[in-house]
This record gives C-alpha cells, sequence and structure tokens, in this order.
C-alpha cells in the first residue's frame, strides 16, 4: 500500500484531532535504516524534526524521536 497517500492521510486525522498549542513527538526509523527514508520524509513534510536517539525497537532497527513543535 505504499504510495497510496494512506500514511499521510493518517498523519493528518491525528493531528486535527490533537490540541494545535502542544508539542506532538513519534517514534521512528533512524535517518540510518534505509527502510525508514519514506516514514521519515512524512513526517519532515508535517513540520517533525528530529530530537532525539530512541534506541533500537522490538526488531533491532534504531529509532529517533521526531518533535512537532507547537
Amino acid at each position: 500500500c505504499r504510495g497510496k497517500g494512506f500514511g499521510r492521510r493518517l498523519v493528518a486525522a491525528a493531528l486535527a484531532n490533537l490540541d494545535p498549542s502542544r508539542p506532538v513527538s513519534v517514534r521512528t526509523f533512524a535517518p540510518s535504516a534505509v527502510e525508514g527514508a519514506a516514514a521519515i520524509a512524512l513526517y519532515e513534510n508535517f513540520g517533525f524534526i528530529e530530537t532525539g536517539a530512541a534506541g533500537a525497537n522490538p526488531a533491532g532497527i534504531e529509532t529517533v524521536t521526531m518533535t512537532r513543535p507547537a
């Protein structure tokens, strides 16, 4: 289902239901994880910036925290 806009619509819907005066944080793949490039680009398009390392996920892939400022 990649490339069909489902992720974009889900993130947009979630953000529409959250308080815009508060920052929003997500945990996603680290830039070093090739399989996460699309996820990182998606969050960046919504104004998220990388704010720190978040360790490995259960599959052992490194992750980061990305935050969208208020």
